[in-house]
């Protein structure tokens, strides 16, 4: 994969930008695509692992980078934690529920977990997560083609006519819509985003489910 300046320098020239006068604006078109196609990938790419250790006074810890949807909690055990929303948090801990529950927060500069029934110690948790970047890098070079056109799309909506932004957001759209089918092929998953634990419960024939998913729109 080129780099952002190479694509947008690519994408300046298609756009007859020759003196590169806004290069800087197109990276910033590049930069918005690769966030909106990492957003919409739900595996490889940006299916990621990493253990975090959780305070064992504050029962909290940071998570990494970039994180978009937390899919998995789990300990050194094995042991899931049921992901929940911070209202269902509350009232187990109020309760004394013994479950072990874990409630993840959109904050900044990253997202937090807390953890509930951890005991006195610090703990180490395994998280599968997803995430959202602006870094083109991030992606398998066959998708710059669609990100040149994201790219294109959004320097015609502020530069050019509307007809000229109709014929480019189409083929955006339509490189994006037949990649994210070939992903989903490979998959051979549903459109609706399952978390780990719902696919693992419906392989051993198991409806129930597991853990909830969080991502940046809150909790499913």
């Amino acid at each position: 994969m080129s780099t952002t300046d190479a694509i947008a320098r690519t994408v300046a020239l298609r756009v007859n930008d020759r003196n590169f006068e806004r290069l800087r604006e197109i990276k910033d078109y590049i930069e918005d695509t690769v966030v909106e196609l990492t957003m919409a990938l739900r595996k490889g790419a940006v299916l990621y692992s990493a253990d975090v250790t959780v305070d064992s006074v504050t029962k909290k810890a940071n998570l990494p980078d970039d994180v978009f949807t937390v899919l998995r909690v789990q300990n050194k055990s094995g042991a899931k934690y049921d992901i929940v929303d911070n209202d269902t948090f509350r009232t187990r801990g109020q309760s004394g529920s013994d479950s072990l529950t874990a409630y993840v927060k959109e904050d900044k500069p990253n997202w937090t977990i807390e953890i509930l029934n951890s005991g006195s110690d610090a703990v180490i948790l395994t998280i599968d997560y997803l995430v959202a970047s602006k870094n083109p890098n991030i992606l398998p070079e066959y998708y710059e083609n669609v990100i040149k056109a994201g790219a294109e799309a959004a320097y015609h909506l502020r530069r050019s006519n509307r007809e000229k932004y109709v014929a480019f957001i189409q083929e955006y759209t339509r490189l994006k819509t037949m990649y994210l089918e070939n992903q989903q092929y490979n998959d051979t998953s549903a459109i609706q985003v399952k978390s780990l634990d719902q696919i693992d419960n419906e392989s051993a024939g198991n409806q129930s489910v597991v853990n909830n998913f969080i991502n940046a729109r809150g909790l499913y």
